[in-house]
């Protein structure tokens, strides 16, 4: 993995830009976290791209901005 000052440097920028970056997922949550030690890191970055582009994913994010909108109406 790529130096912990880069990592959160980038972050700094992507968020200073607009991009929610306080969770973030990793091929390491697919491989070590699920115990999957035999899955490439090819694989495990497929596998989270599927999840996230899945639509019942995409729905429920949306599903919750509103909910939170709502809850704070703030915007």
């Amino acid at each position: 993995m790529k130096n912990t000052n880069e990592i959160e440097q980038a972050r700094k920028i992507l968020k200073d830009n607009g991009f929610y970056v306080d969770y973030l997922w990793h091929i390491d949550d697919v491989i070590i976290g699920k115990q999957h030690h035999d899955c490439s890191k090819k694989d495990a970055y497929h596998i989270l791209d599927m999840a996230m582009r899945n639509e019942a994913t995409t729905e429920q994010i949306w599903l919750s901005i509103e909910y939170a909108i709502d809850e704070t109406l703030i915007c």
